[in-house]
């Protein structure tokens, strides 16, 4: 009897450990395939095997894992951990700061790069320690990624260091430096005038940037750099302009709009067009459609194009589009200038032109926005058109004003864009007078126009 109840347990015994060898087995295989899961996706998505947040270790063997341990010490000067002992050892708890500003320089993925200067955050009072020092040594590879943290930090202490960088360091420190010293404290005019005079183009635009951050922009040496050899100084010139100038300011500006030449002449023009457009500045527009300069005619047609308000001068764009002096597209803006600003009043409509699609697509808007239902079949009339009648624009820039047109019929009848041209000459048969307004033309238009 007592034989058969040993025997009994020791069944049972072993019936929970075979049990519990199988739910362990299990586990670990479903565990298995997780991981793998998580490692082809990985891979499928081209990334590879990359930072996906705290807690991994990524290139170099920089650990992240430590930011989580409440022991975790950065040590200004790259020495041992002072915290208590883990699993892994102290190697795993501290770090040289110069292995964080190595890993901000090889970045390429700003995710990866957020994570970074987050951690630098952590440790804000290590880095206070150590970045006067490291700053103080001879330029490194380094220097660059440690006065970005000095700025990102506001350390203003450190601004007269940075300058220093600005003004004598290599071609590659000098722009990081520039910009760095006007975030921390914005740069005097005289300094202003010596970047712009600089020979290395990278360090007349980082000084260009760094001057569309200051409250007090030095706008006359802003608009002297428009005729500058690089298209990056002219760009970064005009968008440093500020909406609201001083009166001398803006008198400088309209004069190099009407009197200068070449490129300094339609950075002029774009400049001025990001003020509100007042009527001497509409003038000054006006007068350039009748530029020899293409670039100063479009500049001119995109600043009206941003008017809101009557022209005071609608016969002037009449004359510009029934003359042709400026390409099709520039042509179909100066009659969308025309819808835009409610000046259809002011010319005959009848006179726009008509005899090539591209145009008549802007003259149809121009006759719907007036409810006069031949705007519609000359919508129609474009669907019809060959692709030869396109002459002088893009087989892009056919298609886009083919479709717009469809989109805009499709719009004013309620049947959509995908009905045919059969449904919609039914619909315009009965049409006595268009009821529905016209949508505004998007801004984008222009840029799937170029």
């Amino acid at each position: 009897m007592t034989a058969h109840r040993i025997d009994a347990k020791t069944r049972k015994r072993r019936e929970i450990a075979t049990v519990a060898t199988a739910i362990a087995v299990v586990a670990s295989v479903i565990l298995t395939g997780v991981m793998i899961l998580r490692e082809d996706d990985s891979t499928k998505s081209g990334q590879g095997p990359m930072y996906s947040g705290p807690g991994e270790i990524a290139r170099d063997h920089f650990r992240f894992d430590a930011v989580k341990d409440p022991n975790y010490n950065l040590h200004p000067e790259g020495g041992g951990s002072g915290g208590a002992s883990t699993p892994g050892g102290s190697e795993a708890k501290s770090f040289r700061p110069e292995e964080l500003l190595k890993q901000l320089k090889v970045t390429k993925n700003p995710n990866f790069h957020k994570d970074l200067i987050a951690i630098a955050w952590k440790h804000h009072a290590g880095f206070v320690v150590f970045l006067p020092r490291f700053l103080s040594k001879p330029e490194s590879d380094l220097t660059g990624e440690a006065i970005k943290l000095a700025a990102t930090f506001k350390l203003k202490r450190l601004r007269s260091v940075i300058a220093r960088f600005a003004m004598f360091g290599s071609a590659d420190i000098r722009p990081i430096a520039i910009i760095a010293a006007g975030q921390l404290e914005p740069w005097q005019t005289v300094e202003y005038a010596l970047f712009f005079g600089d020979e290395d183009d990278e360090v007349v635009l980082a000084a260009t940037k760094a001057a569309a951050g200051d409250r007090d922009r030095p706008v006359s040496l802003l608009i002297s750099l428009f005729s500058h050899r690089d298209p990056r100084v002219r760009e970064a010139a005009v968008a440093a302009i500020p909406n609201n100038l001083a009166r001398s300011d803006k008198a400088l500006l309209i004069s190099t709009a009407r009197e200068a030449i070449g490129d300094q002449r339609s950075c002029a023009i774009r400049a001025l067009a990001r003020l509100p457009i007042a009527r001497e500045s509409e003038s000054v527009f006006v007068a350039n459609l009748t530029s020899k300069s293409p670039d100063a005619r479009t500049a001119a047609l995109d600043a009206l194009l941003r008017k809101r308000g009557r022209l005071s001068q609608p016969d002037a764009l009449m004359k510009f589009v029934r003359t042709g002096q400026g390409s099709l597209v520039d042509q179909a803006k100066a009659i969308a200038c025309l819808e835009s600003t409610g000046s259809l009043g002011a010319i005959d409509v009848d006179k726009l032109p008509r005899s090539h699609p591209f145009l008549l697509y802007f003259t149809a808007r121009c006759l719907l926005a007036q409810h006069d239902v031949r705007g519609v079949g000359f919508l129609l009339d474009i669907l019809d058109a060959e692709p030869y009648e396109f002459a002088g624009v893009t087989p892009a820039q056919g298609a886009l004003i083919t479709s717009e047109s469809r989109r805009l019929l499709g719009e004013l009848s309620g049947t959509g864009i995908f009905a045919t041209k059969k449904r919609w000459r039914r619909w315009a048969e009965d049409l006595n007078r268009v009821t529905k307004p016209v949508p505004m033309l998007q801004p984008k238009l222009w840029n799937q126009l170029r």
